[in-house]
């Protein structure tokens, strides 16, 4: 299993780039899928449908031409390896999305005239690449991706026509006071067990025994 990156998008811009922006990212749609079924030792091909309010696969996808070849499964066919190239799912989306699949379990958390806010996990990275294809799509909104992967590292990048700012960056944080300097909850927030607590973390004092 990979470690996964928390997202927050925040898109800023006039009514009318909102709402048809709003629109594309959760547009319905079909992609067929080769999977290797385990018990029959053969690829099964599948449909599967997407109804999600966000989705990078209405940001950018791969030409029609080259389907076949994106939804080749890794893996083994006569002898022979399969879905090591460029249009390959694995490759493409690394490429063009910044991680390896589409955005998971996404809610659109705010839902105004003039701002949207996102929430949703990637595996391993945040999807820097297809924000990038985003803003140069609407290049009079203003994006701000904010990311933090599981184990605390993290970041806010600014988007706006196609360029990218980083605001803050950070990595895992080594104390207590690095978590709350990125307002993230402490290990000592959460569990009892103090041997895993850093050496700054707030300690009840032990009263003095007085014999």
């Amino acid at each position: 299993m990979p470690n996964w990156v928390d997202n927050v998008l925040t898109i800023k811009g006039e009514p009318q780039d909102i709402k048809k922006l709003k629109e594309q990212l959760a547009q319905p749609y079909s992609e067929t899928i080769d999977s290797f079924d385990t018990t029959t030792k053969q690829m099964v091909r599948q449909v599967i449908n997407h109804d999600e309010p966000f989705s990078f696969w209405n940001i950018v996808r791969p030409p029609e031409d080259k389907m076949d070849e994106y939804h080749t499964a890794h893996g083994w066919s006569n002898g022979q390896e399969t879905g090591r190239t460029p249009f390959n799912w694995y490759n493409w989306n690394l490429s063009n999305w910044g991680c390896k699949w589409d955005a998971s379990q996404p809610q659109l958390s705010t839902d105004r005239e003039t701002e949207l806010v996102y929430t949703f996990n990637t595996p391993w990275s945040p999807p820097e690449a297809v924000m990038f294809s985003l803003s140069e799509q609407y290049p009079n909104t203003d994006m701000w991706l904010r990311y933090e992967e599981e184990q605390g590292w993290g970041g806010v990048d600014h988007f706006i026509n196609g360029e990218q700012e980083t605001e803050e960056a950070w990595d895992i944080p080594e104390s207590h006071a690095d978590n709350v300097a990125i307002d993230r909850d402490c290990v000592c927030s959460w569990s009892d067990d103090q041997e895993y607590w850093f050496d700054d973390c707030p300690r009840e004092e032990i009263p003095l025994k007085i014999e």
